[in-house]
């Protein structure tokens, strides 16, 4: 351990390390066995007293959220770094924000068509990131998810070729059924598009789009036929 490592770890485990030391030290000189045993002691209480400082920097729970129309307005957690607990708050409307302890800043989206965010948070050197996916958001703490404990992977990993199939399947499906094509493009973008880019699963991405514009080519059919027949649409 240097003397950065020894500078970071609280006060009350350094009293308890002194405390050691002082008792290891008052020990008679001719008890050579207690005192090798108190050395070991020692040791591995160092080691205790050290390795929670390393492994919970990052510690964060969600403390509410709030929907609207089914998708998330508001999302709020707290987290423990370094034992303070800092507020982290995610919003959404007119354009993305995230609040850190009461600051505001603006997240943009990483794709024109689904709100796609991957929002970076550096506090006492350790890095959180708030990820919002359509109407789907989380927190990334320490490479996890705390909504759904999965692995963080970053939205910038995920390929071209999902961000195109996004678009041609929103656009192109509302311009192909209208309304309900949208629909489906808007749900293959946010449900399946991004898990499989971020997965490494191209075979899968193609097979996803050439369903969706199967699905949006049965809906373009069906409208088709209630206009030519009934006059609908």
């Amino acid at each position: 351990m240097d003397m950065f490592s020894f500078l970071s770890v609280p006060y009350e485990n350094l009293l308890t390390l002194k405390n050691i030391i002082k008792n290891l030290t008052n020990l008679k000189k001719t008890d050579a066995n207690l005192r090798i045993y108190s050395i070991i002691n020692v040791m591995r209480q160092s080691r205790r007293i050290v390795r929670p400082v390393a492994d919970s920097i990052f510690e964060g729970h969600e403390k509410h959220s709030e929907k609207r129309g089914g998708e998330f307005m508001k999302k709020a957690w707290d987290v423990n770094v370094n034992g303070v607990v800092h507020s982290v708050e995610y919003r959404a409307g007119f354009g993305a924000k995230v609040i850190v302890n009461g600051r505001v800043y603006r997240a943009k989206s990483q794709n024109w068509f689904v709100n796609m965010v991957d929002y970076p948070i550096t506090i006492d050197g350790a890095e959180i990131r708030v990820v919002a996916v359509g109407n789907k958001v989380d927190l990334a703490v320490n490479g996890r998810y705390l909504g759904s404990g999965e692995e963080y992977i970053p939205l910038r990993n995920m390929p071209v070729i999902a961000n195109v199939f996004i678009g041609i399947s929103t656009i192109g499906g509302y311009f192909f059924a209208g309304i309900f094509g949208l629909l489906i493009g808007l749900l293959f973008g946010i449900l399946v598009y991004p898990k499989l880019g971020l997965s490494g699963k191209t075979g899968g991405l193609i097979g996803a789009f050439v369903g969706c514009t199967l699905v949006q080519v049965v809906i373009f059919m069906i409208l088709l036929k209630l206009q030519l027949e009934y006059g609908i649409f």
